[in-house]
């Protein structure tokens, strides 16, 4: 009888083990994911410069926000006197690590409405910053540009 227990004891233990396992496995692939993931530029930016300060630079942050969207939309939204209004409208393609086009399809502005606008850009390996590149076919320049990264508040169930 004192095998017929410590094999069930056993069995018990095993199994229990491995109930335990399936349970855990899939948080462990989530953490694992989300360890692994590397920051994309999809997300909400504001644009941003930095200022001469004293003893160190700040940044100014503009009231310009680019929103990338995660099904290859965007558009880009200025502030003025406490107006906001949407000053390009389009799709945006990946093309490496280190470039995407923008296919602007709307755009108050003359000239731009159409344009498939080249952007070279660097992402920080926090994710939080943004620097681009843009070719102004008026100047004939490739135009520098900062964003920052805005972070999602974390929302709180309050009606409980």
């Amino acid at each position: 009888i004192k095998t017929f227990i410590a094999m069930k004891t056993s069995v018990l233990i095993r199994g229990m083990l491995a109930v335990s396992l399936l349970l855990l496995s899939p948080f462990s692939r989530l953490e694992a994911q989300i360890v692994d993931a590397k920051p994309t530029i999809v997300g909400v930016w504001q644009k941003a410069m930095y200022q001469q300060g004293y003893p160190l630079p700040t940044v100014r942050y503009m009231p310009i926000f680019k929103f990338l969207n995660e099904d290859g939309s965007f558009y880009q939204m200025d502030t003025h006197n406490r107006k906001a209004f949407i000053i390009h409208v389009g799709t945006f393609d990946i093309k490496s690590d280190t470039s995407y086009v923008e296919h602007i399809t709307k755009s108050p502005y003359r000239g731009f409405t159409g344009r498939h606008s080249e952007v070279k850009y660097h992402l920080d390996p926090t994710g939080k910053t943004l620097t681009t590149e843009w070719y102004n076919t008026e100047t004939k320049a490739w135009e520098p540009e900062m964003y920052i990264r805005i972070e999602a508040p974390e929302f709180k169930d309050i009606a409980h």
